[in-house]
């Protein structure tokens, strides 16, 4: 398993993080996507996937919902530590 964080901006409000989630989650590789709704500011997505997530595909998605995304780091499971409490989480399959 293999989990990406992105950083993305232009999110204002609950309604777009809704649509950012459901664009992502719409791409082929990623099997769970979680999202930290930062207003003003860089918004962290996590997303999982079996062997990794194209980054083009994400910013494509991330684009066409309107809001723009910076490539982050990839790691793999397992995750350890607070840093990475979101990806652990929802590599768990527990609900964020």
């Amino acid at each position: 398993m293999v989990v990406t964080h992105f950083e993305v901006t232009g999110l204002t409000c609950a309604t777009c993080l809704a649509e950012l989630l459901e664009r992502v989650r719409s791409l082929d590789t990623v099997e769970q996507a979680a999202a930290d709704l930062t207003v003003g500011g860089a918004t962290r997505l996590v997303l999982v996937s079996e062997n990794g997530v194209d980054a083009v595909a994400v910013r494509s998605a991330v684009e066409s919902a309107g809001f723009a995304l910076t490539v982050g780091t990839t790691l793999s499971a397992p995750h350890v530590g607070t840093a990475h409490l979101l990806a652990a989480t929802i590599a768990s399959g527990r609900d964020a």
